[in-house]
Parts: structure tokens; C-alpha cells; sequence
């Protein structure tokens, strides 16, 4: 059974309140976190976070990107001391042609707020490539963002 230290409920529920976050320097708008040190600590506290991507709204979005947002719990993740934050999320998914594929989603958030989101689409039958990888580059509120 998996149970939550107080303070990390507390702490969520001042955040999700509107309360001024307890780590220097993060702001939390609409309940978004933006901000590396932000992001880290609440994940380290085991705090849920919702990721949400918008692939739109990155830098290296190609023109016609489909006009698509989604996000998904982080469980699990890693980091590289000084360097990112890692996770992924694997899920079937439609094409417009109604196709299912494995979408297979990493993400990489850097301390200065940018992250890369790379995304490969599978067979989910052979889990050979059905198109070719995607990469975005994002930042934090602009195409990668976090919320309780």
C-alpha cells in the first residue's frame, strides 16, 4: 500500500490552493508548475504531476502540426545530477486513419526550462517503426508544462 508523508499532502494542497510555492523562484500559474527547481522537488517529495504536452506550442514545431494537447501521470523518472530530469509514457493510440500504433514518448527537461520530447510510433503487433521519430523542442508553459 502505497502512503503519502503529511507534509507532501500539505504541501500539494497549499500548492493546488494558490499559495505561494515554498521553493524559491517557481511559479505556479493555474495550477502549472514552470520552473525546473520546481518540478524536481515536487516529484522528489512524491508528489503526483500531471505531465501535458503541446506539441504546437513548441519552438521546432513544424508547420501543420496537428492541433493536439495531452498529458499523463509521472511515475517514474530519473535524473542525471546537474544535467535533466528523464521520463517516458508508452500508450496505443489511433491514427487519423484509425490505425492503432505504440506511441512510445521521451521526455528530457533541462534546468534552464527547455526539454526535448522525442516520439516514435510502433506497430504495436511487430514494434517496428510505422513513420519516422518526431522531435520537439520545448519549454516550460510553452509546449511542455506540469500541473498538480
Amino acid at each position: 500500500m502505497f502512503k503519502l508523508n503529511p507534509s507532501v499532502l500539505i504541501l500539494a494542497a497549499t500548492l493546488s490552493a494558490g499559495a505561494a510555492p515554498a521553493f524559491a523562484g517557481d511559479a505556479v500559474e493555474a495550477g502549472s508548475l514552470r520552473s525546473y527547481p520546481g518540478v524536481r522537488a515536487l516529484l522528489f517529495a512524491g508528489v503526483p504531476l500531471t505531465a501535458v504536452f503541446t506539441p504546437g506550442d513548441c519552438a521546432s514545431a513544424p508547420p501543420g502540426t496537428p492541433p493536439v494537447k495531452g498529458g499523463f501521470a509521472v511515475r517514474d523518472f530519473i535524473e542525471v545530477a546537474g544535467s535533466n530530469l528523464s521520463f517516458s509514457n508508452q500508450h496505443i493510440t489511433l491514427r487519423p486513419d484509425g490505425t492503432a500504433v505504440l506511441e512510445l514518448a521521451q521526455y528530457r527537461l533541462l534546468p534552464d526550462g527547455s526539454a526535448t520530447v522525442k516520439t516514435n510510433f510502433l506497430s504495436p503487433v511487430t514494434y517496428q517503426p510505422v513513420s519516422p521519430a518526431l522531435s520537439f523542442q520545448c519549454a516550460l508553459g510553452r509546449g511542455l508544462d506540469f500541473a498538480l
